[in-house]
């Protein structure tokens, strides 16, 4: 038989966990991959998300998130994006 404060504490853990379930995101977008302008160190994208700009320089987001911030002059860094290779003779 359980005390009433551990009853409590698993109703507790049990309605936090459905609420959790309830607003989780059920469907996983596509991510994209951004190169931060020099001296950007976090960005916060449209969906109000804040994110830090990894070491080598870039930001990892959804598409919809991306829109504003290539607009505003952000490269897309895809890995198999070579358009930031340059070639020295």
């Amino acid at each position: 038989m359980y005390c009433a404060s551990a009853w409590n504490i698993r109703n507790l853990k049990r309605a936090v966990r459905e609420q959790y379930e309830r607003f989780r995101p059920s469907v996983v977008c596509p991510t994209v991959r951004l190169r931060a302008p020099r001296g950007v160190s976090h960005v916060q994208l449209f969906s109000g998300i804040h994110r830090a700009v990894a070491a080598d320089g870039t930001v990892e987001m959804t598409e919809s998130d991306a829109a504003p911030l290539l607009a505003a002059g952000w490269v897309r860094d895809d890995p198999g994006d070579v358009s930031g290779i340059r070639a020295t003779i």
